[in-house]
Formats: structure tokens, C-alpha cells, sequence
């Protein structure tokens, strides 16, 4: 298009699609809800109208800029109009030259007609807005421009046979077929032009070659003029009578436009059976075949059209799904059952609805000459053919809701949809039930490999088997694609394949077929990505970069480098694709061979800067969540100074204790690979800041396994950097993971060294944490005085740093320290100053801690009364926060209460609550919790019930 003498451009993609669509209607009104159908289909904002203005604010900005005179596009009435003169479009002047030529052939001048023909054609310089990327405006109205100039076309090569130019047109029909082989009137015209050529072999190679052709694509035989003619050829008639015909539609521009009256079609001579092969080796899916199940119709007249999708990620089985149900029900649909490859995602183009509309109604026996040009005009015709009858359909393998929705039947008909988006179109207005297909369930797997392998081998190498079904995701394509290799290599055992496997560089090149590359796992894959718009496919690239099982909203958009409320519609968009599965608190996750799909993808098509920087994104958006976090569970506990984060990245805000613990108990090993990843690449800070900030995490839950693992990787990290104020904080927080798990001895050296790094640096409050941390070692340790020694020095730096937090951890190490030196009375004054520290800040987790020391100085004094009052005060604190190991002290606290004040049954039932605690964190204070019960039901003489009822002290 040009404006002003220059070109008009329009980088702006929904704009583009807004100018083609006034474009085709020029002169004629647009409403807004056509536009806006054809600008976002089904993805439409909730404010589409005002977005929609929007963008025709700025394309007319663009169009009337520096222009005189009246403006391109009005707007009329609730839509808009493109005024354009008769000759300043290239459609408008074709569909001109259309009606020229029309009356030119009606007044018998037939070379007239075909210049004017030709004049026509030569004004299309390729397929029709190839570069407007909007599906449905491809549907409604491209189409239509194709079929107008395939009109023209076909009329013109008439033209040629009829006036002795068939050698002439030869090359053009060669060229016309290749473009669209599925178009028999083409194939026809050469056929006839090599007859007359006196071609007669290569005439009868083209009738063999589009007759495999339309089995192949279609499933249907050449139609009736094709194999009159064919007769022809065969018998040497010098020129086959009847075989060049005048145009049977009135050509563009004749007549006004109108679809033609749906003909009356007589019944089909025969019933179409086009279902595939049921496939032998299905497996499972019993449930989601009950679902297919609760879909049939009831038997009655006038029923109402059943629509099912199946969906479900590339490989996973649709089709198989689809094939087998309808087999087993095709009784039930006694008019016959139709078949149609919709093509949507896989090599070539997506078939149009036109072409589906064709072969479906060629396949009920409608004659081609009946068959009208426009996509809705067929589709009448189609609901009109199928009224009364019970077929069933399948349509397999479909691109989205426009694809499909032309080819529905209106009633009496169950329609199966199988494709990898979630068709929320077909729901939504066509009342689509959806069967949404999972991964295969670790027996299913099994028993696929059993009916491929042999139940018995797979029994023989099970623990080898049950690798290769995960390491195939589950995925019934992946799954037989490693059985064939185990079948083709004679002597082959199930572990050699799942030892190649466990390579992910070369795990999509060994789930392969060699001679049906389109089988591959990696080509299965690429048609879903390729389907996806530049944004979601850099998306898809990008979180393949995620170390995790599962990622949250946030993680993505700082990965990606986008704001939350772009990442949650990029992630909808790759999870109605099939490319993401989504679980619970919208988590999003990838299966592993889909992760190392992402991961090839990112490698060959990111620049190692674009890696880096992406997750240099993520590592710092989880170093900022995680602080926040600890803020919320751990309140003036004093953080250390964070990195800057990317403007793009918005960490968490979290509504309080039970939201933080939760997104980090749920995060937690995305964490651990965080931190891992980060060291991995280098990025050392990351790798020491991100294990210290979860501190507050890793002791109120006791992950010591990721503690120690995490801190670990840390140390090195700062070791690494060389930086001292990096390694003190680390050693730190591990003196406290080894105190906390009982290794003293491992916790001293971190402790001393750290002493002595933070006093190096002259960092106060970093060496009061070191002198409360080693003051903790110490009591373990068996030297109290030292402990209390260290505890008086942190606490003397904290109140001179008017830090409560620090006062209260020293004032409760003293107190602890103290109860070792039999001074439980003197111990009782500092407790209570801890614990008014911990209240006065509002540290739930301190204050859990503090009253769990005043029940163990009460049970010292030999307070036992006073001990359970505090023990029940300190158990509802530790529940609160979700401190277990803290609650399974108390309770080992107070069970030796009641055991002392003659409530034994009371107290083993309060130590085995405190033993089920201990083991599942797996602390070895359970053996002393062990030895307590078996100390008290010898000497009580009690035998308890499994399960016995509580009672009452």
C-alpha cells in the first residue's frame, strides 16, 4: 500500500490485520466485533473495544499523516469504513477486469476475454496477505480472494484448450497443480492439454499420479470428470468430447455476491467407513474413556450434535484415544463414520476448513458440480446432507476452533476433535465437552512396554524398565519408539537403551525413526513450537533455562524478562498449546522430554549473553522473594544487603507467616537448583547470598540436608571470590545446621572461624551472630562457662547496637548455659527476657523458642505443674508457625511432666506424638524419646493398644 507517494508501513501486527480487513471490504462497513475477531480470535482482551480504538487511533495517525483532504478511515456507526476510488485498488480493478472480461465472452469474443483474463491474473503478485498473521481473516476472507482469482484462472486455461493453445498453457497447469494439488478441475485441464499435445503417457501419469493423490491426502477417488476423462485417454479419442466447459459460478463482479442455494442432494449410493485402524497395542485410558462414554447420545429423533475434544500434548496418544472409542461405537452411527486429517500441526500448511468441506462432502457422495465455492455455503450444505443421519466424525489433529467450527454438523451426528490446544472456542459456543489427556500412569507404561516387548521380558528387567518409562516421560509415542529399538537389535537389553538415554544431549536423537523422520519425538515437538507466535516461542526457549520440576508465575516472567501479567498470558498461551502442563497454586510445569526439547531450542536460537542474562534474572528474582520471606517468618532478624533486581522482575509480597512458609516449602527445590545453578555458572555471589537468606527457612523446618548441601556450595562459592565478608555470614549459618543436627564437633571449627573473620573485618554485628552461635556449641559441648562467656559478649554488642533480635537469641543462650550450671532460678530471668525481646518485635518463631526454654528451666526447678502450663502455651506458638522440631521438644518436655506427676498412659501418648515428629524430620533425639517410652512402660507395667483412646490424667 502507498500513501502520500511512499509506502505505508505498519510494524504494529494487530494494526496490520485492522488495514486488511477494511482493506477487502473497502467501501463497505466493518463492524467492531468482526474486527475485533479477526485482530485477537479467541484471545480477546476484556477491554477489546478499547484496545481496538486504540489501535485505529495510531493506524489512522499512520495512513493520514502529512495527507490532505478527508481521512482514509471513518468510523460509521459501531465499526469503521476504508473509502477508496474505484481504481486505486488492485482488487477493485481485478474484480473490473472480471466483469470486462465476463461480457466480452458472453459477446462471443473469446480472445477479448482471455487478455482481459490475463490483465486480471498478472495484477496478484503472490498468495494474498501473507504477512497479516490473522487466522480467521484467512478463513473468511482470503479464501474467498482464492477462490475469485482460481475462478479466473480456470476460465483462462479454458480459454486456451478451446483456441488451440494447449501447448501454450502446459507449463502455467504444471505450475497451477503444484500450487494446489488437491484441485481436480487443474489436474483435468492437464490432462486434456497434454492429450491434445499428443502427450498420451504423460497425460495417463498425471491421471496415476493425482488419483494416489487424493487416496493418499483425502481418502477418496478421483471425482467423475477426472476418470471420464481418463477413459478417454485410455480409448485415443482425438478430442474428448464435452471435457472443456463454460464456468459453472458467475464470475467475480458479474452478480452481486451471494452463497448459492444449498442443491438437493439424493442419498448416498454407499455409507463412508474411513476410520483408521484400531491400533492393537492400545493401553489404559479407562477413565478417560468413561468420560467418551457419558457422551453418547441418547437413542430418539431430533438429537442434538455431541461434540468431544480430546487434547493433550504431542505424543501422548489423542488420535490413538480417538480411533479406538470410535471403533468400539461405530455401531451406534449406522450412517457411516468420517474421517478428515485437519493437518493442523505437522509438516505444510493446516488444511482449510474449504478443502476439509470438500472431501467431507465428496465423501457422501455429493457431485463435485454441486459442490458451492464459499466456506459457508458449504458447511449449509454439509448440515444439510448429515440432517437425519447418525456419523460420526473425527477430526483429528486440528489447528484451532475456526478450523473446525465450519465442518460441524447441525444435529443427529457425534463429532471427536482431537488437537493439542485446548479449543476453549468449542466449549464456550458449541457446548464441547473436554477429555483432556494426561501423561501415562507408571503401570500403563508397563504394560505398553509388555504388549510391544513381551510381558515377560519387561518382567525379567523391571527395575531397567520402569528407568525407560520415565525416561520417556510416560508418553505412549516416546515409550514405543525405545521398543522398536529394543526389538530391532537382536540380544539388546532394556539397559543398554536406558544407559544411552539417561544422556539428555542425545535423548530426542535416539527417540527417532530413521525412515519416518516426521515420527520423531523432536518433529512432534517442533509442530507445536512452530505454531507458536514469536513472543511464546522465545518463552518456550527460555524456560526451558528452569533447573525445576515446577515454576510459579513470577519465576517465569522474571526468566523470560517480562512483567507477571505478560508471563501469565504467555504461559496460558503455551499451556493451551500443550507445552506446558499446569498443577496446583498456578504452577506450571514441563515433562522431561519437553524440558530437554526447550533446552536444545534455547541453546541453538539465545546468544550465551541472552542465556546468561535470563537467568541471572531468576536467580535474582529468587534471592529478593526468598528475603521477603524471611522478613515475614523472621521479623529484625537483620538481612544481608541484597543486589540490585532487574526492573522487570517484581518479587513476592507475602500475606503472612503461613503464605511465606507455604511458597517456600513449595519452592524449596527449585531453590536447591538455584543454588546449584548459580555456582555452576559462575555466579558466585548468588551462590553464597541465596543459601544465607533462607537461614530463617532451613531452621524452622530442618531441611538439614539442604541446609548443610546449600551452605556448602556457598562456603565454596565465597572461598572462591576470596571475600571475607561472604564467608563469615556462610560459616555461620553452617555452625548453627551442624548444632542443630546434634554434630557438634563439625559445628565448632565454622563457628571459631567465623569469630575470627567477623572480628577481622570489624563487623559488631556480624560478630555477635558468630559469639551466639559458638556460645550454642559450647553448651553441647560440655563447656557451659564458655558458652556463657560468649553469650554475655554478643548480648553487651547487641544492646549497644539496640539490635532486640540479637538480644533475645543471646539472653536465651545464657539462660540455657546457666541451666547446665544448676543455676535453673537465675536461668528462669533471662528466658523471660528473651522472650520479651522476641514479643516486643513480634518474632513468632523467637518467642516459640523462648517458651519452649521456660518449660525446660521449670522442669529443671522441678515445677512440673508450672512446666505443663508453659508446655501447652509453647505448643500452640510452635503450631501456629509450623515450627515441628521446636513442638516435638515441647512435647518430649511435657510427656516427662506427666510422667512425673502420675500420668503415665498421658505421657506416652504425648511422646508418641513427639516420636512421629522427630521421625519424620529424622532427628536423632528420637532414640531418646524411644528410650523414655520403653523406660515408662517397664516400670508402669502398661501395655498400650495400637490405637489407644485418650485419657484423661
Amino acid at each position: 500500500m502507498t500513501r502520500n507517494g511512499g509506502p505505508v508501513r505498519l510494524s504494529a501486527a494487530k494494526q496490520r490485520i485492522a488495514l486488511a480487513t477494511l482493506l477487502v471490504n473497502a467501501n463497505h462497513h466493518v463492524s467492531l466485533d468482526k474486527l475485533i475477531e479477526y485482530m485477537w480470535g479467541d484471545k480477546a482482551p476484556k477491554q477489546a473495544r478499547g484496545a481496538l480504538h486504540t489501535h485505529m487511533t495510531r493506524l489512522r495517525r499512520v495512513l493520514d499523516g502529512g495527507v490532505d483532504g478527508p481521512p482514509l478511515i471513518e468510523t460509521l456507526g459501531a465499526g469503521y469504513v476504508l473509502r477508496a476510488d474505484a481504481g486505486s485498488l488492485d482488487m477493485e480493478r481485478f474484480r473490473e477486469l472480471a466483469v470486462q472480461a465476463a461480457r466480452a465472452g458472453r459477446a462471443g469474443d473469446r480472445s477479448g476475454e482471455s487478455g482481459l483474463l490475463r490483465e486480471a491474473l498478472g495484477l496478484w503478485r503472490g498468495p494474498a496477505l501473507v504477512d497479516v498473521l490473522s487466522e480467521s481473516l484467512h478463513r473468511d476472507e482470503v479464501s474467498r480472494l482464492e477462490e475469485e482469482r482460481m475462478r479466473l484462472l480456470e476460465r483462462w486455461f479454458d480459454l486456451g484448450l478451446r483456441t488451440g493453445r494447449h501447448e501454450e498453457i502446459i507449463a502455467d497447469l504444471k505450475a497451477a497443480t503444484t500450487e494446489h494439488p488437491l484441485r481436480e478441475r487443474l489436474w483435468e485441464q492437464l490432462m486434456l492439454a497434454l492429450h491434445l499435445a499428443e502427450r498420451r503417457a504423460e497425460a495417463l501419469e498425471v491421471y496415476r499420479h493425482v488419483a494416489g493423490l487424493l487416496r493418499e491426502e483425502l481418502g477418496i477417488d478421483p471425482g467423475h470428470e477426472l476418470r471420464r476423462l481418463h477413459q478417454a485417454v485410455l480409448n485415443g479419442e482425438p478430442t474428448p468430447a464435452g471435457l472443456t466447459r463454460e464456468p459453472t459460478q458467475a464470475v467475480p463482479g458479474d452478480e452481486p455476491a451471494s452463497a448459492p442455494p444449498a442443491p438437493e442432494v439424493p442419498p448416498p449410493p454407499s455409507v463412508p467407513r474411513q476410520l483408521p485402524s484400531d491400533i492393537a497395542r492400545f493401553t489404559g485410558r479407562h477413565a478417560d474413556l468413561a468420560k467418551l462414554y457419558e457422551l453418547l447420545p441418547e437413542e430418539g429423533h431430533n438429537r442434538p450434535i455431541v461434540i468431544a475434544a480430546i487434547g493433550g500434548t504431542g505424543g501422548v496418544g489423542k488420535t490413538a484415544l480417538a480411533v479406538h472409542w470410535a471403533h468400539e461405537v461405530r455401531d451406534r452411527f449406522p450412517d457411516g463414520q468420517l474421517h478428515v486429517d485437519l493437518r493442523g500441526f505437522g509438516p505444510g500448511e493446516p488444511m482449510a476448513p474449504a478443502t476439509a468441506l470438500e472431501m467431507m462432502l465428496r465423501s457422501l457422495h455429493v457431485p463435485a458440480d454441486q459442490i458451492p465455492a464459499e466456506v459457508e455455503a458449504r458447511s449449509a450444505l454439509l448440515r444439510s446432507t448429515l440432517a437425519g443421519r447418525r456419523v460420526l466424525v473425527l477430526l483429528d489433529n486440528a489447528r484451532n476452533t475456526a478450523q473446525v467450527r465450519p465442518l460441524l454438523p447441525g444435529s443427529d451426528c457425534l463429532v471427536l476433535v482431537t488437537s493439542r490446544t485446548r479449543l476453549a472456542g468449542l466449549a464456550v459456543h458449541d457446548d464441547a465437552r473436554h477429555v483432556f489427556l494426561r501423561r501415562l500412569r507408571e503401570a500403563e507404561s508397563q504394560t505398553l512396554l509388555g504388549k510391544i516387548l513381551g510381558a515377560g521380558r519387561v518382567s525379567a528387567e523391571a527395575e531397567a524398565a520402569a528407568e525407560l518409562a520415565r525416561l520417556c516421560a510416560h508418553l505412549p509415542l516416546a515409550l514405543a519408539i525405545s521398543a522398536e529399538h529394543v526389538t530391532r537389535r537382536p540380544g539388546a537389553q532394556l539397559a543398554d537403551l536406558v544407559a544411552q538415554l539417561r544422556d539428555k544431549r542425545s535423548r530426542l536423537d535416539l527417540l527417532g525413526v530413521d525412515e519416518d523422520p516426521q515420527m520423531s519425538l523432536r518433529a512432534v515437538f517442533s509442530w507445536s513450537y512452530q505454531a507458536l507466535d514469536p513472543r511464546a516461542a522465545r518463552a518456550f526457549r527460555l524456560l526451558g533455562l528452569h533447573r525445576g520440576r515446577a515454576f510459579g508465575v513470577g519465576a517465569a516472567a522474571a526468566l523470560i524478562g517480562v512483567p507477571p501479567v505478560e508471563a501469565q498470558r504467555l504461559l496460558e498461551i503455551l499451556t493451551d498449546r500443550c507445552l506446558l502442563e499446569t498443577g496446583a497454586r498456578d504452577r506450571y510445569r514441563m515433562h522431561d522430554l519437553m524440558r530437554v526439547y526447550a533446552t536444545e531450542l534455547v541453546e541453538a536460537e539465545e546468544s550465551e549473553a541472552d542465556r546468561l542474562a535470563a537467568v541471572q534474572r531468576l536467580l535474582s528474582w529468587y534471592l529478593h522473594t526468598v528475603d521477603r520471606a524471611d522478613q515475614v517468618l523472621n521479623p529484625q532478624h537483620q538481612q544481608l544487603p541484597l543486589p540490585p533486581l532487574a526492573p522487570s522482575c517484581e518479587p513476592y509480597t507475602f500475606s503472612g507467616h503461613e503464605d511465606a512458609l507455604l511458597w517456600l516449602e513449595t519452592e524449596h527445590a527449585n531453590l536447591m537448583a538455584a543454588v546449584r545453578q548459580a555456582f555452576e555458572l559462575g555466579q558466585y555471589t548468588l551462590a553464597w547470598r541465596l543459601p544465607c537468606a533462607l537461614w530463617s527457612f532451613f531452621n524452622l523446618r530442618k531441611h538439614w540436608d539442604s541446609w548443610i548441601a546449600s551452605h556448602e556450595i556457598g562456603l565454596e562459592a565465597a572461598l572462591l571470590l576470596g571475600d571475607a565478608h561472604a564467608e563469615a555470614p556462610v560459616r555461620t549459618s553452617l555452625a548453627v545446621a551442624f548444632w542443630d543436627r546434634r554434630q557438634f564437633k563439625d559445628a565448632l571449627p565454622h563457628a571459631e572461624l567465623a569469630l575470627a573473620l567477623q572480628r577481622e573485618l570489624g563487623d559488631r554485628w556480624g560478630e555477635g551472630n558468630a559469639l551466639n552461635t559458638l556460645g550454642l556449641v559450647h553448651v553441647d559441648l560440655d563447656s557451659p562457662e564458655q558458652a556463657v562467656a560468649c553469650h554475655r559478649q554478643a548480648l553487651a554488642i547487641f544492646t549497644d547496637l539496640g539490635y532486640p533480635w540479637g538480644q533475645g537469641i543471646a539472653s536465651a543462650g545464657i539462660g540455657r548455659a546457666l541451666i547446665r550450671l544448676h543455676q535453673p532460678r537465675t536461668a528462669l530471668q533471662h528466658h523471660l527476657s528473651a522472650l520479651a525481646a522476641f514479643r516486643a518485635i513480634g518474632n513468632l518463631w523467637g518467642e516459640g523458642i523462648a517458651l519452649t526454654d521456660m518449660c525446660t528451666t521449670y522442669a529443671a526447678l522441678g515445677d512440673h505443674e508450672e512446666t505443663i502450663r508453659w508446655c501447652y502455651r509453647s505448643l500452640d506458638r510452635c503450631r501456629e508457625i509450623g515450627d515441628r522440631n521446636t513442638e516435638a521438644r515441647t512435647l518430649h518436655i511435657l510427656g516427662q511432666a506427666l510422667a512425673a506427676t502420675g500420668c503415665p498412659v498421658s505421657a506416652i501418648e504425648t511422646w508418641q506424638q513427639a516420636l512421629t515428629i522427630f521421625d519424620h524430620l529424622a532427628d536423632s533425639q528420637a532414640a531418646r524419646v524411644r528410650a523414655s517410652i520403653a523406660e515408662l512402660e517397664a516400670s508402669a507395667g502398661l501395655i498400650l493398644e495400637a490405637d489407644p483412646t485418650p485419657s484423661a490424667c
